[in-house]
């Protein structure tokens, strides 16, 4: 067997793990890469954050593509996210440069691969509605691969995923996409969680939440999901742990939890 053919065997052996499985295999990552940027140049460089806008406020934010490599993806914009974020705000100069991080999974009970890739265009300062590309995509399993679905997050001052995990919520054996991703704008920081469901092979949306806010005018808040009791209802009720920390810039003396449950469809957004 040929290098090539050897390599490309192997390729395929790692993109066929089993459903919901992590990929990491740098072969297969790139082949990802390859799909979603065609034609560019993709350089693995290493693993090191990325550097991205960072704040200061009462919340944690963590990084869910902390310690993941970092690729080096080469070529023209595309799209309107991509033009935003590609465009510098002052000098209105366009870069070629993004630095890619993703994470990708076999697509739970249906042929295909999933991938979530956060991006930034580096030595440009884009405006602060497209710090950041976020975006999701589906591949498919036969080759030549392709994208066969595209679903971006679309918020100001976005520069993290803080949650990028398959878990399943109703029972069915199939495990739903949770996403979380921060946000700003108007001296307000927070994060939101997307709940998508994988059954039908296509992003299938349940609910979009925040799940933390705080600065400007309103409540300081953290809210979490409750697997226990999302779980008991199947998931026909996605079920949360709420707890508020102050308003308006004071801090409560006692911390208000409450136990919120939402109907799938719900959208709540507070950007």
């Amino acid at each position: 067997m040929s290098a090539a053919r050897w390599i490309a065997a192997i390729t395929v052996a790692a993109l066929r793990l089993t459903a919901g499985q992590r990929i990491d295999e740098d072969s297969a990552r790139l082949e990802i890469l390859q799909t979603v940027f065609p034609g560019m140049q993709i350089v693995a460089e290493n693993r090191a954050p990325v550097p991205k806008q960072r704040r200061q406020d009462l919340l944690d934010f963590p990084d869910a593509m902390a310690g993941q490599i970092v690729y080096r993806v080469t070529g023209a914009a595309s799209g309107s996210a991509e033009n935003c974020a590609s465009e510098d705000a002052a000098t209105l100069r366009h870069s070629q440069v993004r630095k890619v991080q993703i994470v990708a999974y076999r697509w739970p009970k249906q042929p295909g691969v999933l991938a979530v890739l956060q991006y930034q265009f580096p030595d440009i300062s884009p405006a602060g509605a497209c710090w950041s590309v976020a975006r999701m995509v589906r591949i498919s399993e036969e080759v030549p691969r392709r994208v066969l679905e595209t679903r971006e997050i679309a918020v100001q001052h976005h520069s993290d995923f803080s949650r990028i995990e398959l878990k399943d919520l109703n029972g069915d054996g199939v495990d739903e996409l949770l996403v979380e991703f921060d946000w700003g704008g108007a001296g307000t920081t927070g994060s939101s969680l997307q709940i998508l469901d994988l059954e039908q092979g296509h992003f299938e949306p349940w609910i979009e939440i925040p799940t933390r806010q705080a600065g400007g005018i309103g409540e300081i808040f953290t809210q979490v999901l409750d697997l226990r009791r999302t779980r008991a209802s199947r998931a026909s009720q996605l079920c949360f742990t709420r707890t508020g920390l102050g308003a308006d810039g004071e801090l409560y003396r006692v911390p208000r939890i409450s136990k919120p449950c939402y109907s799938r469809g719900t959208e709540l957004g507070l950007r």
